[in-house]
This record gives structure tokens, sequence and C-alpha cells, in this order.
């Protein structure tokens, strides 16, 4: 074979080899945005669990995110003092939850679901994400009347999701994506027991995709130190790769996220 035939054969091969590896680089780079993970594609779910029980629970992941909602165009401005309550409720649910305080989550339930009324009541439950909202609340109230752990902590955290959604259409004093760190957090939390690696790949990709949008306002605001320690984090993240690694991270990832907030606040 000629000399000038190999190079032309051999460049050839890099060509096609360079741009797969572009076309790599760009699926990669062209992750979801922050809230992608609310409708992620279900193609891409897959069961890593052996155990019959944790299939069940993954299973439920699968559809978490499937509502198809993100192109609705919200016209009501919601108050935010009242999804503000609806969120602190909801987080102390979450907590009273996860240590099996059933009488104390009940109480905190209560007190949601009074201020749940508040905003529907204006509403007159004509709203898509209230309608959203009333369902989780529903599912939340029957897992925690079951005292069943995994789905109340599931739930709540559901219940912050469709707040997140409404609350995106309003002034916030705090970030956003500060609220969606939180979310995926918990997120962190609930799935390392079922053993879901891919899931909880998704979820860890999600906060570092979160945390590079909203990081230029943390240091904008003085939180240059808050910021060091979240980097941190999300190295550690990235190096993770089993679920109790994901589990030790998710109360960081939580812990920090309060530190977030108090430099809004």
């Amino acid at each position: 074979m000629k000399k000038s035939t190999k190079i032309l054969i051999v460049a050839s091969l890099l060509g096609v080899s360079g741009f797969a590896g572009l076309l790599k680089v760009a699926h990669r780079s062209s992750s979801a945005e922050p809230i992608a993970i609310m409708n992620q594609p279900e193609s891409n779910f897959q069961i890593v669990s052996k155990d019959n029980q944790k299939d069940k629970n993954n299973l439920l992941a699968k559809k978490s995110y499937s509502e198809a909602d993100k192109n609705i165009q919200v016209k009501d401005s919601f108050d935010l003092y009242s999804l503000n309550q609806i969120n602190q409720y909801t987080e102390n649910t979450y907590d009273a939850v996860k240590r099996k305080d059933w009488t104390q989550a009940q109480a905190n339930l209560s007190q949601l679901k009074k201020t749940a009324k508040v905003i529907a009541f204006k509403f007159k439950d004509t709203n898509i994400f209230l309608n959203k909202l009333n369902h989780r609340i529903t599912k939340l109230d029957k897992a925690i009347k079951q005292q069943n752990r995994q789905s109340a902590m599931r739930y709540c955290n559901q219940v912050t999701l469709v707040t997140t959604k409404m609350e995106m259409h309003s002034q916030l004093k705090v970030p956003i994506e500060i609220t969606l760190l939180d979310y995926y957090g918990r997120e962190l939390e609930i799935w390392s027991p079922t053993g879901n690696i891919v899931w909880l790949h998704k979820t860890a990709a999600n906060i570092s995709l979160t945390w590079s949008k909203v990081r230029p306002s943390i240091l904008a605001n003085a939180g240059a130190s808050q910021a060091d320690k979240f980097d941190k984090l999300i190295i550690d993240m990235d190096k993770a790769s089993s679920s109790n690694e994901y589990s030790r991270l998710a109360n960081k990832v939580q812990d920090e996220v309060d530190n977030l907030e108090k430099i809004f606040k």
C-alpha cells in the first residue's frame, strides 16, 4: 500500500473517532437544565436492585418526574408567604417522619393542609398546580396514617416539588435553585436505601448543574466561604459510586443548603 494512501486512511479514522468524541462531549454538555429531573425521560431509567421490595420502590422513582408540565403558562401570582409556610411545614413534617415521630408529623401536616386551603380558596382549585398540590397532600396524609416512612418522605418531597414550580413564576428573595438543591438532597436521602445507582447518579448530576447556576449569586452576596464548602461537596459527589456514599452526602447537602439560605435571609 502506498504511503500516501496509508496517511489518508489514518486521517479518515482519526476524523471519525474525533467526531464521535465530539458527539460524546456534546451529549454530556447538553445535560438537563436544573429542573430537568422533574421531567426525566423514562427510557433512561434502569432498575438495578435485586430485592423485590426495592424494585417496587424504584419503579416509583420512574414516575416521580414524568409529568410534562414544564411548558404550562402560569398566569396566577401565588402568595409567596403562604408558599413559604407550606415549605416550612413540609420540611418539619419530613423531619418528623424521618425520626418516626408520627404524632408530630400529623400535627405538622395539619398546619400544612390549613395553609394549602388558604391558597386553594383564592384560586377555587382551578389552577393545575393547586390540583397537583392537593393530590400530593392527600397521598402524604394517607402515608402518615399508615406510618409508611418511605412513602411519607417521598410525598413530602413531592409537595416541595410542586411548590417549587409555583414559586418559579414569582419574585423570590432566595434563588429557586437553592430550594431545588434542598429537594435534590432529600431525593438522595430517600432513594439511597433502594440501591438505585442510576437514579442517584442522575440526582447528583442535577445537584451539580443546579449549583453551577446559583454559585455566582452566592459569591455576589458575600458567600465565598459557603460556596467553597459546597464546591467540596460537589467534588465528593462526583466521586461517589455507592448508595452508602450518597446517603452520607445527602445529609451534608441539606445542612449546607440551610447555610446558603441564610445568605439571602
